[in-house]
């Protein structure tokens, strides 16, 4: 697989933006926030100008499909959103400060955060997003660079993880825990460097002890390259998740999992693309355990390229499944799709060329195609 063309891959859809609704636009600036809180109504736009040092603060308020365009601002000092509706971001360079979060949403529904740059600090402890007990919550086509965590997803339903680029993990890309009806779709980690003491995920799911089993969670063509697990459910006690479908996911990985489900049921697990790195210190595999439960399984290409180094890895192929929950899942006030974005004027950032590089993608000794059989299952396309 060509760097440029993995890269594409990833910038596709990244900063991203829905269209604008219509309303007046009211500036905010770090000297007037309550004034033009209080100015803004249903429809309008706030357009958020110049470095946010303080933290932010809003709660209690259906905002009414309100749009804060944070293009033109920088907000180091954290967000911290508290039962709120009906609320769109759009952009901006966060920072988490310290070992907080740069966005904390709860007990809220109906938010979205769309075309993000969210980054840490140099110790890599902070989170980007953590979203806690609540609905219709839409993560999509943000950056995600230099953080402990990127996104948490905690105690979530109905929600939309799509296309969002994870980079320079500490600890893991997304996690998704005690969470209902849930796509995550075309989200990406590399780069990753372990912080001491913690393994690394790109996507991380598990249940809680003495809560509802999480289930009807979809991960379908995530990408992760790179020293890291990648799409990992794990066993509290009993069962890590039922009803839990991974279709088309890419995991070339120097780690043992590359995708794991401890005590799941009545789950599927079809064309995901699974890859021992060249310089991996162990064959990894899928491994599940709770079969006779009602897991079913697909076709799941397998490469163990140990030792094989300056070859090209195989390319993505990625799934045209379409789960029930499309379209319902997401903010309403926030683009609900889950595929690729179609842009063709995305800039290829040097970083990620940089980072593919370093994981040994040149060279033209070998070229892996994989003819795909798809499985014959409801919602699958062939």
């Amino acid at each position: 697989m060509k760097i440029g063309k993995l890269a594409a891959i990833l910038a596709a859809g990244v900063l991203a933006h829905a269209p604008a609704m219509a309303g007046q636009v009211v500036v905010m600036r770090p000297d007037n926030v309550n004034a033009a809180l209080a100015a803004v109504q249903p429809g309008d736009t706030i357009r958020m100008e110049g470095l946010f040092t303080s933290p932010q603060r809003w709660r209690n308020r259906d905002f009414g499909g309100v749009t804060v365009d944070a293009s033109a601002a920088t907000i180091t000092g954290g967000f911290r959103l508290i039962n709120v509706q009906n609320l769109r971001f759009s952009g901006g360079s966060w920072l988490a400060p310290g070992i907080g979060d740069a966005i904390r949403l709860e007990d809220s529904a109906h938010v979205s955060f769309g075309g993000l740059v969210i980054s840490g600090s140099q110790d890599r402890l902070g989170a980007g997003i953590r979203v806690m007990r609540s609905s219709h919550v839409t993560v999509r086509d943000n950056r995600f660079e230099g953080l402990r965590n990127g996104a948490i997803l905690f105690t979530v339903t109905d929600s939309l993880a799509a296309r969002n680029h994870f980079a320079d993990g500490g600890e893991d890309g997304m996690k998704i825990l005690d969470s209902q009806r849930v796509i995550a779709s075309h989200n990406s980690c590399t780069g990753f460097e372990p912080l001491p003491g913690y393994h690394a995920d790109c996507i991380q799911l598990w249940s809680l002890v003495d809560r509802p089993v999480q289930s009807d969670v979809y991960l379908l063509n995530n990408l992760a390259i790179g020293p890291q697990q990648a799409f990992v459910s794990f066993d509290p006690g009993d069962m890590s998740g039922t009803r839990l479908t991974f279709i088309g996911n890419y995991a070339a990985t120097t780690s043992p999992h590359t995708i794991t489900c401890i005590g799941c049921t009545d789950s599927l697990f079809a064309d995901n693309m699974l890859i021992v790195m060249p310089d991996a210190p162990w064959a990894a595999a899928m491994k599940i355990t709770g079969s006779g439960s009602g897991n079913v399984y697909g076709d799941n290409p397998y490469f163990d390229l140990r030792g094989q180094h300056g070859i090209m890895l195989p390319d993505p192929v990625f799934s045209s499944f379409t789960p029930s929950l499309a379209g319902l899942v997401g903010s309403q006030w926030d683009d609900r799709s889950f595929g690729l974005a179609q842009a063709t004027s995305a800039p290829e950032p040097a970083s990620w060329v940089m980072l593919m590089a370093g994981f040994g993608l040149v060279g033209s000794a070998l070229r892996r195609r994989v003819s795909r059989k798809r499985v014959g299952l409801p919602g699958c396309a062939a």
